[in-house]
Parts: structure tokens; sequence; C-alpha cells
């Protein structure tokens, strides 16, 4: 079971790409009017035509391709629901248009 309701996936220590809410704890409504009030600061909306859906397990060894920045294990995305995968929902800040 995740241990997590919502995450800043990146690609480096300190910044994030990627905000991933557990979809068992989040509607897709949910994870965007999130977003908009915890990440005002960004200047960027998301919509939940900006939502898209996938999978994440916890790996306990995370390899090179997923964490340089960190020993031990760490959440990654997965390409299907195997086992201790779980769904979520994402909002990816590169897909996002600025706040007017």
């Amino acid at each position: 079971m995740a241990k997590f309701d919502v995450m800043e996936f990146g690609y480096d220590a300190g910044s994030f790409d990627q905000l991933v809410f557990h979809a068992k704890k989040f509607t897709k409504e949910e994870a965007a009017v999130y977003f908009n009030k915890e990440y005002e600061y960004k200047d960027l909306v998301a919509t939940i035509e900006n939502v898209s859906d996938g999978y994440v397990k916890y790996f306990i060894h995370a390899t090179e391709q997923m964490s340089s920045d960190f020993k031990g294990g760490c959440y990654g995305f997965t390409d299907k629901l195997e086992h201790g995968a779980f769904p979520v929902w994402i909002i990816t800040l590169s897909e996002l248009d600025f706040a007017s």
C-alpha cells in the first residue's frame, strides 16, 4: 500500500516535473483543484483534461536511471497494474497553460 497521497516526481533533487496523486484517495477533479491551490506560485493552471492516469510502485532498489540522487528504494512508474503497483493520477507541468 502506498505511503503517500501526493508526491512530486522529478529528474533532479529539489525540483519536480510531475505531481502524482494516489487515485484511490483523489478524483481527477480533486487532483486539479489541489494543484491549482497548493502550487499557485507556479503560475500554471491544471484542468481535469491535464490529469492523466498511470501506475506507480515502490522499487526496493532504484536503478540509476530512476534516481541517482539517493540510495535505497523509491517510487517509480510502471506500465501496468502489477504486484505492488497502484493507480495514480498524474499532472505533468510542461503540459499546463500559464495562469492569466
